[in-house]
């Protein structure tokens, strides 16, 4: 498995390695190489230590963002905050373009 690590440099010469979750550690070391190895170092000592990376599958439908889709379809009052929302940017788009 490949997993993306941040490598950037810091005061003094140095190189932070940052990784992002489940592994979000850092390290600091004089070269970028150095860096790469210590936070290969530190998930390697994580994963010999018991700790694994799953996966889980979720159902169909298990969306929370799709149970609601279509909800406020037959409410009048939706249709007239979406005309106040476009009003509302179509008048500060105005305002843009004067100086």
């Amino acid at each position: 498995m490949r997993i993306p690590i941040l490598v950037e440099p810091t005061a003094h010469n140095r190189f932070r390695a940052t990784g992002c979750e489940p592994f979000a550690d850092s390290v600091e070391a004089d070269t970028p190489e150095a860096a790469l190895e210590q936070m290969q170092e530190m998930i390697d000592r994580r994963i010999s230590e018991g700790a694994r990376i799953a996966a889980v599958e979720l159902p169909d439908g298990a969306n929370a963002w799709t149970e609601g889709a279509g909800m406020f379809r037959d409410d009048p009052l939706f249709d007239e905050w979406q005309q106040a929302i476009a009003d509302y940017r179509r008048e500060g788009n105005s305002n843009l373009d004067s100086p």
